[in-house]
């Protein structure tokens, strides 16, 4: 089963991380499947991105599954780890797990048909599939589908939202 991670200190639980990664750019580049686009949300400003070592193993491990399905797509990252502040800004819940580095959010997708809307759908079909069960389930994964409301993927870890 996956962990959960409680805590109302932002910045404590942050602290508390043996492996915490840190910056959008470090997070994205350590992952084939992953890039780093933060500008999609203009006017809300660049998260902070420290995102937990589990996120990695998690990400790490959907790679190759990842790749039968998208031989070349790569996943756009718009946000990963908020403050508190950038999280009310970017309209994200109040117990999001953003705030605990536990969530990231894809805006879009590269190198699929173009269809920003569509290649989202088909991506987010694909991680809600029976043959993705056994990843979501061992890392306690959350999927929630904002692609019409707010255009992108968010994927909580950990059993956070």
């Amino acid at each position: 089963g996956g962990e959960s991670y409680n805590s109302n200190n932002t910045e404590e639980v942050l602290n508390s991380y043996s492996d915490v990664t840190r910056g959008l750019q470090d997070f994205t580049s350590k992952h084939s499947i992953l890039q780093a686009n933060p500008v999609t949300n203009p006017g809300v400003g660049l998260t902070y991105d420290k995102v937990h070592s589990s996120v990695n193993t998690a990400v790490a491990e959907l790679t190759p599954l990842f790749r039968t399905k998208f031989p070349s797509a790569v996943l756009n990252i718009e946000s990963a780890f908020r403050d508190k502040k950038l999280n009310a800004d970017a309209g994200g819940h109040e117990h999001s797990g953003h705030l605990k580095g536990m969530a990231i959010d894809i805006s879009n997708v590269t190198n699929l048909t173009g269809n920003r809307h569509a290649d989202l759908r088909e991506v987010y079909d694909f991680l809600m599939s029976d043959a993705m069960k056994d990843w979501r389930e061992k890392h306690n994964i959350s999927l929630v589908d904002e692609i019409k409301s707010k255009n992108h993927i968010h994927i909580g870890f950990g059993g956070e939202l």
